[in-house]
Protein backbone atom coordinates (compact mmCIF):
# COMPACT_ATOMS: atom_id res chain seq x y z
CA UNK A 1 0.00 0.00 0.00
CA UNK A 2 1.52 3.20 -0.90
CA UNK A 3 1.92 6.36 1.68
CA UNK A 4 -0.96 8.45 0.20
CA UNK A 5 -3.46 5.64 0.42
CA UNK A 6 -2.39 4.91 3.82
CA UNK A 7 -3.05 8.08 4.93
CA UNK A 8 -6.28 9.05 3.16
CA UNK A 9 -7.38 5.32 5.61
CA UNK A 10 -6.09 7.05 8.78
CA UNK A 11 -7.82 10.84 7.83
CA UNK A 12 -11.47 9.16 7.42
CA UNK A 13 -10.93 6.94 10.27
CA UNK A 14 -10.33 9.96 12.16
CA UNK A 15 -13.11 11.78 10.55
CA UNK A 16 -15.20 8.57 11.94
CA UNK A 17 -13.93 8.79 15.60
CA UNK A 18 -14.73 12.73 15.33
CA UNK A 19 -18.52 12.60 14.06
CA UNK A 20 -18.78 8.98 16.59
CA UNK A 21 -17.44 11.05 19.45
CA UNK A 22 -19.28 14.37 18.50
CA UNK A 23 -22.64 12.26 18.31
CA UNK A 24 -21.99 10.90 21.70
CA UNK A 25 -21.12 14.07 23.30
CA UNK A 26 -24.70 15.40 22.09
CA UNK A 27 -26.53 12.45 23.82
CA UNK A 28 -25.12 12.54 26.75
CA UNK A 29 -25.80 16.17 26.92
CA UNK A 30 -29.86 15.40 26.13
CA UNK A 31 -30.33 12.49 28.84
CA UNK A 32 -28.58 14.86 31.17
CA UNK A 33 -31.14 17.59 29.84
CA UNK A 34 -33.98 15.65 29.65
CA UNK A 35 -33.42 15.02 33.84
CA UNK A 36 -33.45 18.84 34.75
CA UNK A 37 -36.48 20.34 33.65
CA UNK A 38 -36.90 23.99 34.77
CA UNK A 39 -40.63 24.81 34.96
CA UNK A 40 -41.80 27.91 32.67
CA UNK A 41 -43.48 29.49 35.50
CA UNK A 42 -43.49 29.19 39.01
CA UNK A 43 -47.03 30.13 39.43
CA UNK A 44 -48.03 26.40 39.88
CA UNK A 45 -45.83 25.32 42.91
CA UNK A 46 -47.04 24.88 45.80
CA UNK A 47 -44.51 24.64 48.87
CA UNK A 48 -45.22 21.00 50.63
CA UNK A 49 -47.83 22.17 53.20
CA UNK A 50 -49.83 23.89 50.80
CA UNK A 51 -49.44 20.45 48.27
CA UNK A 52 -50.47 18.58 51.62
CA UNK A 53 -53.39 20.72 52.52
CA UNK A 54 -55.22 20.75 48.40
CA UNK A 55 -54.89 16.65 48.65
CA UNK A 56 -56.82 17.00 52.06
CA UNK A 57 -59.13 19.46 50.84
CA UNK A 58 -60.44 17.65 47.32
CA UNK A 59 -59.23 14.12 47.43
CA UNK A 60 -61.75 13.46 44.77
CA UNK A 61 -60.15 15.87 42.33
CA UNK A 62 -56.04 15.38 43.31
CA UNK A 63 -54.04 12.86 41.76
CA UNK A 64 -50.36 13.13 43.27
CA UNK A 65 -47.87 11.51 41.00
CA UNK A 66 -44.68 10.31 42.50
CA UNK A 67 -42.45 10.13 39.55
CA UNK A 68 -39.09 8.56 41.29
CA UNK A 69 -37.13 5.53 41.03
CA UNK A 70 -38.19 2.20 42.34
CA UNK A 71 -35.34 2.44 45.41
CA UNK A 72 -36.60 5.85 46.03
CA UNK A 73 -39.89 5.01 46.45
CA UNK A 74 -39.25 1.88 48.59
CA UNK A 75 -38.50 4.89 51.14
CA UNK A 76 -41.68 5.93 51.63
CA UNK A 77 -44.36 7.53 49.23
CA UNK A 78 -46.82 10.62 49.28
CA UNK A 79 -50.05 9.06 50.92
CA UNK A 80 -52.28 8.07 47.82
CA UNK A 81 -49.66 8.60 45.58
CA UNK A 82 -49.66 7.17 41.96
CA UNK A 83 -45.82 5.96 41.37
CA UNK A 84 -45.05 6.06 37.54
CA UNK A 85 -41.17 5.85 36.91
CA UNK A 86 -39.17 8.66 35.37
CA UNK A 87 -37.01 6.21 33.92
CA UNK A 88 -39.17 3.34 33.17
CA UNK A 89 -39.92 2.53 29.21
CA UNK A 90 -43.31 3.27 29.24
CA UNK A 91 -43.22 6.40 31.27
CA UNK A 92 -44.46 8.75 28.08
CA UNK A 93 -47.42 6.24 27.71
CA UNK A 94 -48.42 6.11 31.00
CA UNK A 95 -48.78 9.97 31.43
CA UNK A 96 -50.63 10.21 28.23
CA UNK A 97 -53.45 7.65 29.34
CA UNK A 98 -54.02 9.68 32.55
CA UNK A 99 -57.13 11.48 33.08
CA UNK A 100 -56.53 14.96 31.62
CA UNK A 101 -59.44 16.31 33.95
CA UNK A 102 -57.88 16.25 37.00
CA UNK A 103 -55.47 18.26 39.25
CA UNK A 104 -51.81 16.57 39.46
CA UNK A 105 -49.62 17.45 42.14
CA UNK A 106 -46.46 16.55 40.34
CA UNK A 107 -42.83 15.04 42.88
CA UNK A 108 -39.88 13.22 42.94
CA UNK A 109 -36.72 14.05 45.38
CA UNK A 110 -35.76 16.95 45.23
CA UNK A 111 -37.64 18.88 41.57
CA UNK A 112 -35.50 17.79 38.76
CA UNK A 113 -37.81 15.12 37.15
CA UNK A 114 -40.62 16.18 38.42
CA UNK A 115 -40.30 19.81 36.67
CA UNK A 116 -39.84 17.89 33.14
CA UNK A 117 -42.79 15.59 34.05
CA UNK A 118 -45.07 18.79 34.55
CA UNK A 119 -43.50 20.71 31.27
CA UNK A 120 -44.38 17.46 29.49
CA UNK A 121 -48.14 16.64 30.65
CA UNK A 122 -48.89 21.09 29.82
CA UNK A 123 -47.44 19.97 25.96
CA UNK A 124 -49.85 17.07 26.60
CA UNK A 125 -52.73 18.93 27.21
CA UNK A 126 -52.92 18.15 31.18
CA UNK A 127 -54.86 21.71 32.16
CA UNK A 128 -53.74 21.55 36.19
CA UNK A 129 -50.59 20.31 37.07
CA UNK A 130 -48.74 21.56 39.86
CA UNK A 131 -45.62 21.58 41.12
CA UNK A 132 -44.54 19.92 44.58
CA UNK A 133 -41.58 22.33 45.44
CA UNK A 134 -38.38 20.72 46.67
CA UNK A 135 -39.74 17.00 46.19
CA UNK A 136 -39.96 14.42 49.23
CA UNK A 137 -36.85 16.29 50.51
CA UNK A 138 -39.01 19.34 51.68
CA UNK A 139 -41.79 16.96 52.33
CA UNK A 140 -39.94 15.11 55.00
CA UNK A 141 -38.24 18.63 56.40
CA UNK A 142 -41.35 19.39 56.88
CA UNK A 143 -42.85 16.49 58.64
CA UNK A 144 -45.73 15.39 56.40
CA UNK A 145 -47.34 12.25 56.85
CA UNK A 146 -45.33 9.37 54.36
CA UNK A 147 -46.40 6.02 53.85
CA UNK A 148 -44.05 3.10 53.87
CA UNK A 149 -44.21 -0.26 51.90
CA UNK A 150 -45.82 -2.64 55.01
CA UNK A 151 -47.38 0.50 56.73
CA UNK A 152 -51.33 -0.40 57.19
Amino acid sequence: MDRSNETSIQARSGLRTLKLWSLMTLVLMMVIASGCGNLEDGENTLSARQAWELVRERPDEVVVLDVRTPEEVATGIIPGAQVINFYDSQFEARIAGLDRGRIYLVYCHSGGRSATTINRMRSLGFADVRHVGGGIVEWLREGLPLVRSGDS
